[in-house]
């Protein structure tokens, strides 16, 4: 019985309220359980002596020491559902997943062992800080796919050679931050995509369905996007498919808006935006009469030769950017496009909740005012 001293050891509450401890009162914690709970808020159980008293309590219960699991926890800070659980052979949190995990217990501190002792003769061979914490740095990043293609064109000689032809235009031309400009195209679904934002919703302890309404729509829009190096937006142009739109002609900040068969850029769109958008834009914000820098991503509808005669008599210099570095080099991409998409998705799902979806008829006010 010496395994269950802890047990018949305890006094009964009235007994140590006499002798002048603080009473006990019943309230709830946030799993749903009743539970004993010293009001002068006594040290929390640290999860070794937490599991002591788990198998503890198993045993006198299995035992016939206590009548029921009730019994065994009444003078302990374990739920009776947590012991009921266990009984029943519930495991621990950390091990009811151990069949999906590619790696169990041991082979995981084995990995991390070596590696650890991997980074830590890599760190000194090139004299970098040693410390425990930096080195653990390496194992807190996840992966994402990259196409060969991409992982190929992205290397330092082709991204020096395009930096220092950057610098040199400018500096050739002495071209002014104001005129520097990128342009890039962005689909968006009305649905807000195939992802859901990061927004975190509060649901009731104990439900297992953790749903939120989103948008099912699958049509998808393009935007022409053109921005300045010192911040500014350039009038967006809209490609919608074909059918029924909502009234935007008196919506403020589109540059243009056009309807066409595949909802993607042609050549013949991309030549009337630059013309009539783009042109006129980014002419009256010419101050210092300086050429302008337009840097693209090289698309077919950027290199046609009547678009390059049109830059030619506007004082426009076309700059591509190296093929298939874009995900790193194209600043749309790296820095507005990301942001947008996220403020998207986010918009999409909070209309879809409050009944009032993004639809063909709406979506060019709800894409201005995100």
């Amino acid at each position: 019985m010496s395994k269950l001293k802890r047990f018949d050891s305890i006094q009964p509450t009235a007994n140590r309220s006499s002798q002048g401890e603080q009473p006990q009162k019943m309230r709830k914690n946030v799993l749903g359980d009743v539970t004993s709970c010293v009001t002068n808020e006594a040290p929390l159980v640290k999860v070794c002596d937490r599991e002591d008293i788990l198998n503890e309590a198993m045993i006198a219960v299995r035992a016939g020491s206590f009548h029921s699991a009730e019994a065994a926890v009444t003078h302990s800070e374990i739920p009776s559902s947590t012991l009921k659980y266990r009984l029943n052979g519930g495991k621990l949190r950390r091990e009811g997943h151990v069949n999906q995990q590619h790696l169990n217990t041991a082979q995981k501190e084995t990995f991390t062992r070596r590696f650890m002792r991997f980074a830590e003769c890599c760190l000194l061979k090139y004299g970098s800080d040693t410390s425990s914490r930096s080195i653990q740095k390496f194992l807190l990043y996840n992966t994402r796919p990259l196409d060969p293609k991409r992982a190929r064109a992205f290397n330092p000689t082709t991204v020096d050679s395009y930096f220092k032809l950057l610098e040199e235009t400018i500096a050739k031309y002495n071209i002014p931050l104001e005129n520097i400009y990128n342009t890039d195209e962005k689909g968006l679904q009305l649905g807000g995509g195939r992802k859901s934002s990061s927004t975190q919703q509060i649901f009731e302890t104990g439900t297992k369905d953790h749903y939120v309404l989103k948008g099912d729509s699958l049509v998808l829009i393009t935007i022409i996007e053109a921005d300045c190096a010192d911040g500014t937006l350039c009038l967006p142009g809209l490609i919608m498919p074909p059918g029924a739109t909502g009234d935007w002609v008196d919506i403020e900040g589109i540059g243009c808006f056009t309807q066409w068969a595949n909802e993607w850029m042609d050549n013949f769109i991309r030549h009337n935006w630059f013309e009539k958008c783009f042109i006129p834009f980014t002419k009256k914000r010419n101050k210092s009469s300086k050429p302008i820098l337009l840097i693209s991503d090289g698309h077919q509808s950027h290199e046609t030769e009547e678009m390059h005669l049109l830059a030619y008599n506007n004082e426009i210099i076309l700059l591509s950017l190296p093929p298939h570095t874009t995900h790193k080099l194209q600043p749309l991409d790296v820095g507005v496009f990301g942001s947008f998409q996220r403020a998207w998705t986010k918009h999409c799902e909070n209309s879809a909740i409050k009944r009032i979806p993004v639809t063909r008829y709406n979506v060019v006010e709800r894409f201005m005012k995100v």
